[in-house]
């Protein structure tokens, strides 16, 4: 008899895990509160899509407004003008929210907001893993195989390896190309290494309009939401939108399936051989806490800690700021005296219209113009956004709460803020701009923003993965919850830290790997 599996989110791990259970002969049925974006919203980018070349001034201000941009140090990332990706305020999954993210529940994860960065994750960076990266290589080659990508076999290779990824490459800019050059010639291997940004997207698509941080309205970045209804239509997969899972209960014969809809109405328990919990960190450790009834538990969630930097560079940009491709052009991975045991990870950007607002308040500058004279130094201008591995990093921290909100335990999220934290990153932003002078490129720190806890969604380790579990949260190498049999974690909740390199591939890596060895 097939075994009858279930999948629930729809984020980087799930997708893997549903290609994996796909090849092994399976039809997985995945479970998924599948909120999308609003439709008034939905309409504008279908309009835009059809009239390239001949936007409405009135639909390019709406889809690329970001309030967050006034008012706080980091703006927060919204998809099209719309923050249906951050999921507060929803009656079925209450929130005491005083940190900078939310748990989402977006059809796709947090896919559908990010920059499409793809680097596998180094030993240097797997302290406290009971892996090796060798675990993980098959996971990172079958996942490049099926993503559009693109980068090249550059001085990045030397340290991270493409796993024969077949590039399709977005066209750099002539100043990435010439800061592409400049970095290549402090190659240092095992402790600095530059080259193309690597990228999931269909370069042949692109129309380089700038859009990227607000959204690519012709779909060129691969968000995960346009895997899942294909997969269904093609009947691999039973896709079941509108779901929340609340509580899992894992039995001798399966697991048994709590949810409510998407409005908090009940829904009949289902009955699974086996289920690949890929709910996201703070997703799946809520479901985990509520399963075994730990209340007033504190549950710590580690980090990458970000931050953001202007760059002067030698040359300048031959269109203005906002026009072309957005997405980050160059990668730069550095082991920096601060940092010295891990990779320190720089993406650098042509500089944008949200990097200049940003800018602009930051440094109390007033009005810039972007043409006439300020126009020698915002040519110029690019922008760095970096990150630390969790040892040099803030965190943040949940607690199910036994008080009810909706007939659903609250949970509580707080950043975990700290003077050495801060104290560390400044460190290290002083040694980055070190070495960025050597290749002639100067980081404008007065202007730098450090990120709260959280601020670039790379989290995770509150279900950490151990050798031998001793702790009802800890997983095993399979990502089973320490005394279960049926339910497999396979998000970023099971690393035992968190790179600062990108996140998306290894946690598809791992996800592929724990569904491949999954008794079925």
């Amino acid at each position: 008899m097939t075994a009858r599996v279930a999948i629930i989110g729809s984020g980087p791990g799930a997708l893997a895990c549903a290609w994996q259970l796909i090849a092994r002969g399976l039809r997985p049925v995945v479970l998924d509160a599948g909120e999308t974006l609003p439709a008034p919203t939905a309409a504008l980018v279908n309009e835009l899509r059809a009239t390239w070349g001949h936007w409405r001034p009135a639909a390019v201000d709406a889809v690329t407004r970001n309030p967050t941009l006034k008012g706080q140090p980091l703006p927060k990332k919204l998809v099209f003008g719309s923050d249906f990706l951050h999921g507060h305020g929803r009656r079925h999954s209450p929130l005491v929210n005083s940190s900078f993210v939310d748990p989402t529940f977006a059809l796709g994860g947090y896919t559908v907001a990010w920059g499409g960065a793809m680097l596998p994750i180094r030993t240097t960076d797997m302290n406290g893993w009971p892996i090796g990266e060798d675990e993980l290589a098959d996971g990172f080659a079958q996942v490049l195989a099926r993503l559009p990508f693109s980068g090249s076999d550059d001085g990045l290779s030397a340290e991270f390896p493409l796993y024969g990824a077949r590039a399709q490459q977005l066209e750099p800019t002539s100043q990435s190309r010439s800061v592409m050059r400049r970095l290549a010639a402090l190659a240092r291997p095992g402790l600095f290494v530059s080259g193309q940004a690597r990228v999931a997207v269909k370069a042949s698509d692109c129309r380089y309009c700038g859009m990227c941080l607000s959204g690519c309205p012709f779909g060129v970045i691969q968000t995960f939401d346009q895997f899942f209804p294909g997969l269904a239509a093609q009947g691999l997969i039973e896709y079941r939108g509108g779901v929340v899972v609340t509580r899992l209960a894992d039995t001798a014969d399966g697991v048994r399936v709590h949810a409510v809809n998407r409005h908090n109405g009940p829904l009949p328990d289902q009955h699974f051989d086996r289920v690949f919990l890929a709910a996201g960190a703070i997703g799946s450790t809520r479901i985990a806490l509520e399963s075994m009834q730990l209340y007033d538990v504190d549950v710590d969630m580690l980090d990458s800690q970000k931050f953001a930097v202007p760059l002067l560079v030698p040359d300048t940009a031959t269109s203005e700021p906002g026009v072309g491709n957005t997405l980050p052009a160059v990668f730069v991975d550095m082991r920096l005296p601060s940092t010295a045991a891990h990779w320190t990870h720089l993406q650098i950007s042509s500089f944008s219209h949200y990097a200049l607002q940003a800018m602009k308040q930051r440094m109390k500058l007033g009005p810039l113009p972007l043409h006439g004279l300020a126009r020698p130094l915002t040519s110029r201008l690019m922008v760095g956004w970096a990150g630390l591995h969790s040892d040099h990093s803030d965190r943040f921290r949940l607690r199910l709460l036994r008080a009810h909100q909706h007939g659903r335990p609250l949970l509580k999220l707080q950043a975990l803020p700290t003077d050495t934290t801060r104290q560390t990153t400044r460190r290290a932003m002083a040694e980055m701009r070190a070495q960025l002078r050597a290749a002639g490129i100067l980081a404008l720190t007065p202007g730098a923003v450090i990120g709260p806890p959280g601020a670039g969604f790379h989290f995770g380790a509150s279900l950490p993965m151990q050798a031998s579990p001793t702790h009802p949260l800890h997983t095993d190498t399979h990502g089973r919850p320490n005394g279960w049999r049926h339910v497999h974690v396979v998000d970023s909740s099971v690393f035992p830290t968190i790179p600062a390199t990108t996140m998306v591939l290894t946690i598809m890596a791992n996800a592929w790997r724990i569904a491949a060895r999954a008794a079925l």
